[in-house]
């Protein structure tokens, strides 16, 4: 599978809006998904660092300046929100995998120059799991970020879809409805998502205009289209 500028079908970008506060409102910022098809109805295990971490969905100037990991404050993670959708009658295993897999992935809080990084590489070596996961069953990642990561080629041809949820707050519930139809993503990307730090800085009708995805990209479940 090619990876170019613009996403072949099985990599579909997502982009959800920073919000937090009410779920209903976090879910309407949003954006598309794996060959246009919700899960809705199948068993996705949640796994990876930012799956059930509220104080990773919040980010930085959260409780604490740079924020904190961990339950710093009331709301449901994105894992707890995968668990409350599909119901008691089916399980969420976050270790094993047979039919599809939600990878949660990100960065650290931070605020300020505490998030000055040159590397901008998944954390917590974020694109091996990714990697290990998607090479077993489908799977849809979603990345908790407050700026474009890089997402290596080789990582991005294995995934089914890529959400970037930005940081969504303390309502993962929001993240939920979307990934399971009750809401359509509807977000375009703010800013350029680079292919590789070593383009930076990069700016729209640059000569070297390469991106990943280019500025203003977006889709939506509903979505009907050729990429």
């Amino acid at each position: 599978m090619a990876v170019d500028a613009t996403p072949t079908p099985a990599t579909v970008v997502c982009v959800a809006p920073q919000l937090s506060g009410d779920h209903h409102a976090t879910a309407s910022g949003g954006l598309a998904f794996p060959r246009g098809s919700p899960v809705r109805h199948r068993r996705p295990p949640g796994r990876g660092t930012h799956a059930d971490n509220i104080g990773y969905q919040c980010g930085g100037w959260t409780i604490a300046a740079t924020g904190e990991s961990g339950r710093i404050t009331l709301g449901t993670s994105i894992l707890e929100a995968i668990r409350e959708s599909v119901g008691v009658e089916t399980e969420v295993d976050c270790c094993f995998f047979d039919k599809d897999a939600v990878v949660v992935v990100g960065e650290v809080p931070y605020a300020e120059s505490s998030g000055d990084r040159t590397d901008l590489s998944i954390p917590f070596n974020g694109s091996d799991l990714i990697t290990r996961v998607a090479s077993k069953v489908p799977t849809l990642v979603i990345v908790i970020s407050g700026r474009p990561l890089e997402i290596e080629p080789q990582v991005l041809e294995k995934v089914d879809a890529l959400v970037a949820a930005w940081l969504p707050g303390s309502e993962g519930m929001g993240i939920a409805d979307c990934l399971f139809g009750d809401y359509d993503f509807v977000g375009t990307l703010p800013v350029t998502w680079f292919r590789s730090v070593d383009q930076l800085p990069m700016n729209v009708g640059g000569s070297n205009y390469d991106p990943l995805f280019p500025f203003g990209y977006g889709l939506k479940c509903s979505q009907v289209m050729d990429i």
